[in-house]
Parts: C-alpha cells; sequence; structure tokens
C-alpha cells in the first residue's frame, strides 16, 4: 500500500478515535480535517493507481511493437477464415445441373437430342469456392460423392448413421484470398534462439537499484512464410447422350470429378512438396514437409506413441483436435485386442466413436504406405481459396467433336499454410519404419 497514504489514513482514525474515547461526537472542524485526509489519501492512491497503468502500458506498447507486424500480417492472411466446412449447401452436381448455364445448354437441343454434327461449349459454371467444389450434398453424411455407378437411386427414406466421422476440411481453417501468394506470420519453435522462457518468482523490489526485484523478459519470434496459389483440375470425358441426363451429369461430377479433387487436396495437406513435387507439376509445402513440425518416433506400441505425441502437443500449450490415419492404421486400431482376445474398441457389431485417446481418428487416404499418423492443433493449417471454383463442359479437346465426346472439367486455385507447426506432431506406426 502506497505510504503517504496509509499515514493519512491512520491520521484519520486518531481523530475519531479520539471523540470516541471522549464518549462525544465529531467537531465541525473534526469532520472537516477527517474528510480532508480521507480526500488527501484517496488522491494517493489513484496517483499510484495511474502509475501502475502507465507502466503497464509501457510494457504492453513494447510487446506490440514486437508482435505488431506478425499480427497485421496475420489478420490480413486470416481474414474471413472459419474452422471447418460450415453449413451443408446444395451438391456440387446438382448446382452444375441447376445453372442457367447447363439449362441453356439443354434448351439447345430439345428432348435431349444432341446431333452428331452439333458442336457442344459452354460457359463455366461457379460454384461458389473449392470449399463448395470438394463438398458434396448436405455435409459430411451425404454419400454422393461416394457414388460407385452412374444412376441416381431411388431414395426410399433414410435412417440417419448416429456416428459420422469428420474429414479433414472440417478441422482445418478454410479462408479465401484474392491473390496468387499469400504472405504470413508463422510461429517459430521454441527451440529457436529467438525464443525465450524467463518466466519466474520475482521478489518485492526493496529498493530502486539492484537487480532484485525485476521482472525478467521473455522473447518470442516469427518468421515470414508464403504460401502460393496452384491449380488443381482434373476433368472426365461422356458422351453427348450422357450430357442430356441431368441426374447422371450431377452423379458423375459428385462421385469423380469432386471426390478426386477432395483426395488430391488431402494428400497435398499432407505431404506436398514444393520443391520436387510427386504427383503435379506443383504443389504447396503439406505437414510432411513443413519445418518445424514434431516427429514422435515409435515407442512399444502405437497406443503409447499416440499417446506420447499428445503430450508434445500440450508441452507447447496446444490442444490435439484429431488424429489423421491412413485406412490401415485405422483397421489397425479397430481389431486391437487385449491379451483375453477382447477387442480394446466397440467390436464389430456396436456402434462407437472413431477415436484415439478421446480425438476423432480422421482417415486420410494420401497417408497408406507412409508408415505414419499425424496428430495436432489442425487449426493452425489455413486452406486459402483463391477464386470461385469452375465446372465446364465442352467437346473442343483434341477429336472429341467428330468421336460425340464431351470433356467434363472441374477446376480450383487454393493455396495452404501452417501457422504453428510445433502444434503439428507427425508419429510413427511401428518401429520398423521409425528405424
Amino acid at each position: 500500500m502506497n505510504k503517504k497514504a496509509q499515514e493519512l489514513l491512520t491520521a484519520a482514525r486518531d481523530v475519531a478515535k479520539a471523540a470516541e474515547q471522549a464518549g462525544r461526537w465529531l467537531t465541525t472542524e473534526e469532520k472537516a480535517k477527517i474528510d480532508d485526509l480521507t480526500t488527501r489519501a484517496r488522491g494517493e492512491f489513484e496517483q499510484e493507481k495511474a502509475a501502475r497503468q502507465a507502466r503497464q502500458s509501457i510494457e504492453d506498447l513494447g510487446r506490440e511493437i514486437e508482435s505488431g507486424a506478425a499480427e497485421e500480417l496475420n489478420a490480413k492472411a486470416l481474414q474471413g477464415t472459419r474452422q471447418g466446412m460450415g453449413a451443408a449447401r446444395k451438391s456440387v452436381g446438382h448446382t452444375f445441373t441447376d445453372s442457367a448455364q447447363f439449362k441453356a445448354l439443354q434448351n439447345r437441343f430439345p428432348g435431349g437430342n444432341v446431333p452428331r454434327e452439333a458442336r457442344v461449349t459452354m460457359d463455366s459454371v461457379q460454384v461458389d469456392g473449392m470449399k463448395a467444389l470438394i463438398t458434396s450434398g448436405a455435409g459430411a453424411a451425404n454419400t454422393d460423392s461416394s457414388a460407385n455407378g452412374l444412376v441416381t437411386p431411388d431414395r426410399l427414406g433414410l435412417v440417419p448413421f448416429p456416428q459420422v466421422q469428420p474429414k479433414l476440411r472440417d478441422v482445418i481453417t478454410n479462408g479465401t484470398t484474392g491473390s496468387d501468394r499469400i504472405e504470413y506470420a508463422q510461429l517459430l519453435p521454441d527451440s529457436d534462439p529467438a525464443v525465450t522462457n524467463a518466466a519466474k518468482g520475482v521478489k518485492e523490489a526493496p529498493a530502486t537499484t539492484g537487480s532484485v526485484g525485476v521482472k525478467p523478459e521473455s522473447a518470442f519470434g516469427f518468421r515470414k512464410a508464403s504460401a502460393d496459389v496452384i491449380t488443381i483440375a482434373h476433368w472426365i470425358p461422356v458422351t453427348k447422350r450422357a450430357l442430356s441426363d441431368a441426374a447422371q451429369i450431377a452423379t458423375m461430377i459428385d462421385g469423380f470429378l469432386a471426390r478426386g479433387l477432395e483426395q488430391e487436396i488431402e494428400r497435398l495437406v499432407v505431404e506436398g512438396n514444393a520443391t520436387t513435387p510427386k504427383k503435379g507439376e506443383e504443389e504447396w509445402n503439406g505437414i510432411f514437409n513443413t519445418t518445424g513440425v514434431q516427429d514422435q518416433k515409435f515407442d512399444t506400441d502405437l497406443f503409447k506413441t499416440a499417446r506420447h505425441a499428445l503430450t508434445r502437443v500440450t508441452n507447447l500449450g496446444g490442444q490435439v483436435s484429431a488424429f489423421l490415419v491412413s485406412p490401415e492404421l485405422d483397421e489397425q486400431i479397430d481389431l486391437a485386442r487385449d491379451q483375453n482376445g477382447r477387442f480394446y474398441g466397440q467390436g464389430p457389431f456396436a456402434l462407437g466413436p472413431g477415436t484415439l485417446w478421446g480425438r476423432p481418428r480422421i482417415v486420410i487416404p494420401a497417408l497408406a504406405g507412409t508408415g505414419k499418423f499425424i496428430a495436432g492443433d489442425l487449426s493452425q493449417c489455413v486452406l486459402w481459396d483463391r477464386e470461385q471454383a469452375t465446372i465446364t463442359a465442352t467437346d473442343s479437346h483434341a477429336d472429341f467433336f467428330v468421336r460425340n465426346l464431351v470433356a467434363l472439367l472441374a477446376e480450383c486455385r487454393a493455396g495452404f499454410g501452417i501457422l504453428n507447426p510445433g502444434l503439428l506432431v507427425t508419429g510413427h506406426e511401428s518401429a520398423e519404419v521409425a528405424a
């Protein structure tokens, strides 16, 4: 407490105590003196409070100056982003077949008869961004994107499946950009020399000089990172006769084009390599090829290894949102048994959550054969949509015109980056892979 304020309050109490001991009421002079003493004490308190606030403001300003550039950069990069995919929407195939462009194409050929000599071309149909292009129907529960044939079945009622496992895009951050390169601030790992945690207990300062009572200064740092926008596209051939069947075209788009783009985006998020692309002509750096992502070696068994991965993230103050696993590893977890032959999980005849240590397991086909799983705060992964994705139909390809074929093209442009790689861990499934 302020020493001067304490002296003033003590003097005011002494005046009141003297009147009480004398068995009388306070005189007018005594009341005025007490009011004066308490007012002056209150002023001392206010001055001390203002001084503390000023010192705190100076300290805060120093921190803001150091991290201001990083905050401004990420505020721009993450503007309008959200985690997951948001509300359900119409499937991509039905968006295409319900579009004015496709209806205009159909109106050119009444009755669905497309003459052999007719040219087929149409304007591109925008499907409200890449996220819509890889979302088929009402959220993750929709099954159109996994259609095995080109026939739309009659739907005689739906019994909702009680446990719908999330997909990768449901747990990462989705955003938009108007540039071909996104610049953002990436947090440096704790192992970096520029990062220092100097927090410790501090004594009351006995004097205005000396080192006792001086609060230590910590430091954290950012590095400027960038994410290049790349084009992801593929097409399928269809006959002109199929083009006249809206339901069949919708199934082709949802079952093949949209699903194919989704699988490629998942692969790029996991193992994309901008330096030496594995599959395409250009890729971004995925989780496996981002500096700062932690690595967890195999220890005894898969479950113990996965638990170590959780600890690595929580040690940095993060929260693991999900495990990314290959289809084979997902099967291995489901089939795991104890020494008495009992399944660790729900077994084959019960419904249960597809989790590992309480976190959802998300099956990523691109992880097959890598011998690794991924755990961490997947909201640190940001997928930026550069422009509205498109679906286009045309026969202006090779000799499609004379063969009565039409190309259906799906295309999107996107970039990817990781804000804090230290909150992601790649774990080894077995000792052979870890060796």
